[in-house]
């Protein structure tokens, strides 16, 4: 599914498994920035390591096609709170600080 994000090196929308992306941070600018990164860097190599150094005061929550949430970041407790979904759990093969986890 294509969206309105688009990769700065090709000119083109997105092609990946991510739909949406949400981040908490202390203002709303940098929110939408992390967000836009987080969409485009997705399936690219070393995305844990990427997420965890853009993600320093943040926190992000991922939205996959198939529905699994993937939290990352500092902050990523913020999203605790919301309702867990039906789907698979995916889980981190790498697991470091600040790593993604999976709803």
């Amino acid at each position: 599914e294509r969206h309105h994000v688009l990769d700065p090196r090709t000119g083109r929308s997105t092609d990946h498994d991510a739909v949406s992306c949400t981040v908490v941070a202390g203002e709303a600018w940098w929110a939408e920035a992390l967000a836009t990164a987080v969409l485009v860097a997705w399936a690219e190599p070393g995305r844990d390591r990427l997420l965890a150094g853009l993600l320093t005061d943040a926190g992000a929550m991922v939205t996959l096609a198939a529905g699994t949430r993937i939290v990352a970041g500092e902050l990523a407790d913020a999203f605790d709170r919301l309702p867990t979904p039906t789907t698979e759990v995916m889980v981190s093969s790498a697991p470091m600080e600040g790593a993604p986890r999976a709803y």
